[in-house]
């Protein structure tokens, strides 16, 4: 999971009409593990079960670590999951915005 850990930054871009957060490397080496990570909403396109929140190495690719399900911003700060088989949860992950904004990126 330390793939997962640190801050996101909001991109240009947007999915599903919410915004696309990256991972960013921080000098004090917080974020630096596993390579790039996104945080982006996936819609009802593949799927009701797909709808919600994915964190994964590209927005809509094949390696996603893991969801929650929820419609609109902000991401949820509790409810993430694994998936795989039993779709286990991830109980000590919180997702919360930079500030307090609703406007805010996570961290």
């Amino acid at each position: 999971l330390e793939v997962l850990l640190g801050r996101y930054e909001p991109t240009t871009k947007a999915h599903a009409g919410q915004p696309i957060y990256q991972k960013v490397a921080e000098a004090s080496g917080v974020g630096n593990a596993g390579g790039p990570c996104f945080l982006y909403h996936w819609g009802i396109q593949d799927g009701e079960e797909q709808d919600g929140w994915w964190f994964g190495d590209e927005v809509g690719g094949a390696m996603v670590y893991c969801y929650a399900h929820a419609i609109g911003f902000p991401p949820p700060a509790a409810g993430w999951r694994i998936p795989m088989d039993d779709h286990p949860e991830i109980s000590c992950l919180r997702v919360l915005p930079d500030g307090g904004s609703s406007s805010s990126a996570p961290s």
